[in-house]
């Protein structure tokens, strides 16, 4: 009788592995067909960099006011 909440420890565990190992193809999935549109779109990397300070504080102000643009 010991065994058994092993074992269903054991069965949980394989069952959450492989829910998380489903959300990282899902991911991964994802991130490729992103990666193919900007791709094919010729779009730029996104950098924060590249951003300027006015539309960083532009940008913050919408998120504090919670608006988009």
């Amino acid at each position: 009788m010991e065994y058994v909440p092993i074992g269903l420890i054991i069965i949980l565990f394989t069952i959450f592995n492989m829910n998380i190992n489903t959300l990282q193809r899902n991911q991964e999935r994802i991130e490729s067909k992103l990666d193919r549109i900007i791709e094919h779109l010729g779009l730029p990397e996104p950098y924060i960099e590249s951003i300027n300070d006015e539309l960083k504080d532009e940008l913050i102000k919408l998120v504090e006011a919670n608006k988009t643009c």
